[in-house]
């Protein structure tokens, strides 16, 4: 038994290629997204050590700063001269240095000029020290001022901050020109803290540090010095135009450390990681940024290799599925033209059949003649023996059989006749029932051949109504030799007629419907739509031409009526016409 073939169709080509590119976009995205995601984290937590780092080495300067001036305090607590010779081994970032009285006023300062900037975040600083409590058991306190240019009342001065030492006994001595020092403070150089500690952190070209202090003021960023100092919480309008809120920022001031993705008017989305700076009240927030394109041009370097081979298996795919798509074809419009061919051959086969019926028919004419004669002798000479009163009953009685089996020969070559000849459409009021007689007649032979029984459910009268008697003639017996043919032996047929009124569009129309049923195979559901298509056949081997069918269609719908038919398989089909007796 062959097994079924798979067919590739061009549909299901195009489909694959659709569902392929589908499939390989759909998982290219999903590869990016996992790739860049993967990518932003990875960044995000080298940021994070970064800054954590920075702030790490930011607060390890600080807390010796303040070793450094608890030092200095020490030594030099009874000699001016002395504190500014020690003060000289701290030199780096460091501007100024200065001792304040109790009250925070300048005594005595060496190093860069101070600006009056510094006297007014001394009080600043004093204000804030009178209202905390009392220094820890640490035995000092270390101060931090804000960020401002102190030298000059300019923000494009370099940034400086104050860093104070307040002991917690001050010191107080008998010896002549000994100090009583209140705090001692530098003027540190915030500029120079950020590029010694915060500059040089990159992780490629388009990361930059920035720094916002506890107030949420911004005091360092490479990229937007113009909007240094500016206050998150001020609602500035300038602000605005390019932040539509500081939630993220806001957030940095409380959480401290984590990491954010944020948006800036007129720049690409960034992402940052940020830690905090704290060191006996000062709290500074550092963070660094980098724009996201930058994250997302890495990742398309790093797989553009992987992008390469699966783009190029994928056009492989596709030229596979276009060189299946025209093979398919190729092989589509061969099986079309083969079948064409096929195709004529039977149609011109079943012309060939049709052209020998026909000569058979126009044989016939000269047939039945030459049968007509020799029985008109036959019946001739019976006749005359038949009056011979020499002739015993015995020999009557045959001559008899000889004159009823001549005249039978007649009448069926006269129906042959009838039946053959070609006449024009010609209806007129006609006998149903003794048509369909004469029609079972001519078929006969057949039903005796197959013992066939005809089962007759006709009427005994049924009234006359107008049809062309040749043609509907040939309805019926083409219908009765397929159901013959459909049949097996001893099968039977059913004979019926009826009379129907309809309600169409056009009014009530009367209609005498003639079924003819038998109990043969059936038609199969996938026949039943070509059934009456010319040159299709359904009968087993070259039996039949295809015609017959479309023929008998063509009649009754000639009539104004039309041919039905119902089917169950291996129970037989239900052949129904329907003439029109009148419409009213």
């Amino acid at each position: 038994m062959d097994r079924p073939r798979f067919k590739i169709n061009n549909s299901s080509i195009i489909v694959f290629s659709l569902v392929l590119v589908s499939s390989f976009i759909f998982l290219v995205i999903k590869f990016y997204q996992a790739a860049l995601s993967d990518a932003t984290s990875y960044h995000q937590h080298l940021q994070s050590e970064m800054a954590k780092s920075a702030t790490a080495s930011i607060n390890y300067y600080l807390e010796h700063l303040g070793d450094d001036l608890q030092f200095l305090v020490q030594i030099g607590a009874s000699d001016i001269e002395n504190l500014k010779i020690a003060s000289q081994l701290r030199t780096e970032g460091v501007n100024s240095w200065f001792t304040t009285d109790e009250h925070f006023r300048i005594t005595h300062s060496w190093g860069d000029s101070l600006s009056s900037r510094v006297g007014e975040e001394l009080q600043q600083l004093h204000l804030k020290v009178s209202s905390a409590s009392s220094i820890s058991g640490s035995g000092y306190r270390i101060l931090f001022s804000q960020v401002y240019p102190f030298n000059q009342d300019s923000q494009e001065a370099p940034f400086h901050f104050l860093v104070l030492f307040i002991p917690k006994a001050r010191a107080t001595t008998n010896i002549e020109g000994a100090l009583d020092i209140g705090t001692l403070g530098l003027l540190l150089n915030f500029d120079w803290l950020m590029d010694k500690f915060v500059k040089p952190l990159k992780l490629g070209e388009d990361d930059f540090a920035w720094v916002m202090d506890n107030t949420g003021r911004l005091i360092y960023h490479p990229r937007h010095e113009e909007m240094l100092l500016h206050n998150i919480r001020d609602d500035e309008a300038e602000c605005g135009d390019c932040h539509e809120s500081f939630d993220i920022q806001e957030q940095m001031l409380v959480k401290g450390s984590g990491k954010a993705k944020y948006f800036i008017e007129g720049e690409p989305e960034k992402i940052m990681a940020y830690e905090p700076i704290v060191n006996s009240g000062l709290k500074w927030v550092l963070a660094i940024s980098t724009y996201s394109p930058s994250v997302v041009r890495n990742v398309i370097q790093n797989s553009i290799a992987i992008l390469v081979l699966s783009g190029g298996f994928l056009v492989l795919l596709i030229l596979t599925g276009i060189s299946l798509y025209y093979l398919n074809l190729k092989r589509v419009l061969a099986d079309e033209a083969k079948k064409r061919v096929s195709q004529v051959q039977h149609i011109q086969e079943k012309l060939d059949q049709a052209t020998k019926l026909a000569s058979l028919g126009e044989l016939i004419d000269s047939v039945a003649h030459e049968i007509n004669t020799p029985t008109g002798i036959i019946s001739a000479v019976a006749d005359g023996l038949t009056l011979d009163d020499k002739l015993g009953q015995e020999t009557q009685k045959e001559m008899q059989i000889i004159k009823k089996q001549v005249h039978r020969i007649k009448d069926y070559t006269r129906h042959l006749l009838g039946y053959s000849r070609v006449m024009p459409f010609a209806p007129e009021l006609n006998d149903i029932l003794d048509l369909i007689d004469e029609c079972l007649f001519l078929v006969g032979p057949r039903l005796k051949g197959k013992q066939v029984e005809v089962i007759s459910e006709l009427p005994d009268q049924w009234p006359h109504f107008i049809f062309d008697r040749p043609r509907l003639e040939q309805v019926i017996i083409n219908l009765l030799n397929n159901a013959i043919d459909f049949v097996e032996t001893q099968g039977t047929i059913t004979l019926r007629l009826e009379s129907r009124k309809e309600q169409t569009s056009e009014g009530a129309a009367n209609w005498n419907i003639l079924s003819i049923q038998d109990n043969g195979t059936g038609i199969q559901a996938t026949e039943m739509s070509r059934i009456f298509e010319p040159f299709v056949s359904n009968k087993p081997g070259a039996k039949g031409t295809g015609l017959g069918l479309s023929i008998s269609k063509s009649i009754v719908e000639r009539h104004g009526g039309r041919l039905e038919v119902t089917s169950t398989p291996g129970e037989g089909a239900i052949f129904s016409i329907y003439l029109l007796v009148d419409k009213s």
